[in-house]
């Protein structure tokens, strides 16, 4: 399941892991920073983290590596994908970023 990992293929493992239908109808946040309840947390990481051996390395061959299949944003829409599925209400912070830290050299 490594080569040729898809959209696809992660609707059907989620389907197989959580023995129920992906719902395709609810809103997918694409985001990386969240607040969620603890339960819904351990729920979906269950899921998330046996993706890990399923996605690498795949997602770090190219043309993967350099195009939709890094790993950030694979695993960005894979947790979209499942705090969608949970159908949590939305609330939008305005959070402000100060990008002055971005590139910081340690």
């Amino acid at each position: 399941m490594t080569h040729g990992m898809s959209q696809i293929h992660i609707i059907n493992d989620y389907e197989n892991f959580y023995k129920k239908p992906f719902n395709k109808t609810h809103k997918y946040p694409l985001y990386n920073s969240y607040v969620i309840p603890n339960e819904t947390y351990e729920k979906i990481m269950k899921w998330v983290i046996q993706l890990y051996d399923k996605i690498y390395p795949w997602c770090i061959e190219k043309p993967n590596a350099s195009h939709f299949g890094r790993i950030g944003g694979i695993y960005e829409r894979i947790m979209s994908y499942c705090i969608g599925e949970e159908d949590l209400r939305n609330i939008v912070l305005n959070v402000s970023h100060d990008h002055t830290y971005k590139d910081i050299s340690y």
